[in-house]
């Protein structure tokens, strides 16, 4: 009889016909419909929020209209109501509409009004000259028929802000359009705390192409791009707490924030203590009949278990592909053994097949030339979309050669594999680092107001005097640098950021 016959007896005669049975039943049709229902309230609260910040939008599109569309404003934009700012463009008004910014352009694109307000701290701020250039775009102007407006989320330098842009007409809406007004509100951290409290549910957003989205946006970015931000996905977060995500469009229908709502989960936890309950009842009984198949199945089946996985453990622990699981019998578990040795056959010929291409060095393990590249020119692009500024370090080590040709070639990879441990250990994980060539490497990183080159490379240094003060060697590493900037403002490609970087470097190198 095979092993799979007589365990199938053995547990048919007890737990399979108790225990396993009752457990899956219950676990599938209870927790998975507690489940459903769970997700069903998540999505609900979502729409809800949702529907809130759409309203938010209405609403600032609603002042935004009874501005524009009145004679005061409609004489004030042509140049003929010199108390029209004295009389109604005050604090109260940004105060009451809650309102960070106020435009008034007329026909011609010309600014004739415009003003920054912290409407929390009750005071004018500077009206950001970015952020005003992006919003004399000519889609927001594009009010030429006297008809539609133009409301949703934009995505300025400061952040993200809801918007409103209506056509200058007078009371009536009658025309010709003198115009635009243009009324917006940041969706910052105090606007989302005021929606959290009123949808009394914890709100979070982030911006939609963030290189660093903690670990559970980015679990969930991927299904967002699949969908082109129309989904709710639904992602619980722990036993206690349950999270909703949605995309927040901009004026443009393109995804630009990431709307998280957090709530507990209550539904759930319900589900799972009347689950709770009935599988301790059934585990009382379970025990007895446990103890005869733990007997039964320590000899047919665990020991050979035990030794069919501690062959898998030394293949894994030596990392050694080539190595096969010893195949005894002709029963299962046999199969089995079979089996994972043709995955590790076939894992073995990947392994070749990728290494014939990898993107990766073999004696440091950091990027090669090709991988570089490829990244690199990725985070370019990136760079240019969210117009940031890149760095990109070219380090040599010296004397490379004299360490090859008087102490031999195996001590000169030694050096290379310190040195590149030292610098993968200087930069961020998020950085892209690697090894194009014999003693050369590379890093491009993203320059910040805290993060530049200058702390960079004082840090590089600090690593290797602090690996030159412990080490017993006969020589001390050394690098030359040479720094190259890149500026999405004045592009320039990989190539020539590196050929930059390699002529400073070797400047750096003569002057030593």
């Amino acid at each position: 009889m095979s092993l799979h016959k007589r365990t199938l007896i053995i547990i048919s005669l007890t737990i399979i016909s108790l225990i396993t049975i009752s457990y899956v039943t219950s676990r599938s049709i209870l927790l998975s419909s507690f489940s459903r229902l769970e997700e069903q309230y998540t999505v609900k609260n979502v729409e809800r929020v949702a529907a809130l910040l759409s309203n938010e939008i209405s609403d600032l599109d609603r002042s935004t209209h009874d501005w524009a569309s009145w004679d005061q404003t409609y004489a004030f934009i042509n140049g003929e109501f010199d108390q029209y700012r004295k009389v109604n463009l005050v604090d109260s008004v940004f105060t009451t509409l809650r309102l960070n910014i106020m435009l008034f352009i007329d026909s011609s694109g010309r600014v004739v009004f415009s003003r920054a307000f912290d409407f929390m701290n009750e005071k004018e701020i500077p009206f950001p000259q970015s952020s005003q250039a992006y919003l004399l775009t000519r889609t927001l102007l594009n009010h030429t028929d006297g008809e539609g407006n133009i409301t949703g989320i934009v995505l300025l330098p400061e952040g993200p802000m809801l918007i409103s842009s209506r056509p200058i007409l007078t009371s009536e809406e009658k025309g010709p359009v003198r115009g635009t007004v243009i009324f917006g509100r940041f969706l910052d951290n105090d606007e989302i705390n005021r929606l959290a409290g009123i949808a009394l549910l914890s709100l979070t957003i982030r911006l939609f192409d963030d290189l660093q989205l903690p670990p559970d946006f980015l679990s969930v970015h991927s299904a967002l791009i699949k969908d082109h931000g129309t989904k709710i996905i639904v992602h619980p977060l722990n036993m206690q707490t349950v999270a909703g995500y949605t995309a927040l469009k901009d004026i443009y229908d393109r995804p630009v924030l990431i709307l998280k709502v957090e709530m507990p989960r209550d539904v759930y936890k319900q589900g799972q203590v009347i689950f709770d309950y009935l599988i301790l009842s059934l585990l009382a009984i379970g025990i007895v009949f446990a103890l005869v198949i733990f007997i039964l199945l320590d000899k047919l089946v665990l020991n050979r278990l035990e030794n069919l996985s501690n062959s898998v453990i030394s293949v894994r622990t030596s990392g050694n592909l080539s190595m096969r699981i010893p195949v005894k019998g002709t029963d299962e578990l046999s199969s089995l053994a079979d089996e994972i040795n043709k995955m590790l056959e076939v894992q073995e010929h990947a392994e070749k097949v990728l290494q014939s291409y990898t993107l990766s060095d073999e004696l440091t393990g950091l990027y090669n030339r090709r991988g570089f590249m490829t990244l690199a020119e990725q985070q370019v692009k990136i760079a240019d979309r969210m117009k940031g500024r890149m760095l990109l370090i070219f380090a040599d080590v010296d004397d490379l050669k004299i360490i090859n040709d008087t102490l031999g070639h195996l001590e000169g990879d030694r050096a290379l594999i310190d040195t590149a441990h030292l610098i993968r250990e200087t930069f961020r994980e998020s950085d892209i680092v690697a090894r194009i060539g014999g003693d050369e490497f590379v890093v491009f990183t993203m320059e910040t107001y805290e993060i530049n080159a200058e702390v960079l490379i004082a840090r590089l240094q600090e690593n290797l005097d602090a690996f030159n003060t412990k080490s017993t060697r006969r020589y001390k590493l050394a690098v030359s640098v040479g720094v190259a900037r890149y500026d999405p403002e004045k592009p320039s490609s990989v190539d020539e950021l590196l050929a930059r970087a390699d002529r400073l470097m070797y400047e750096h190198k003569q002057r030593k």
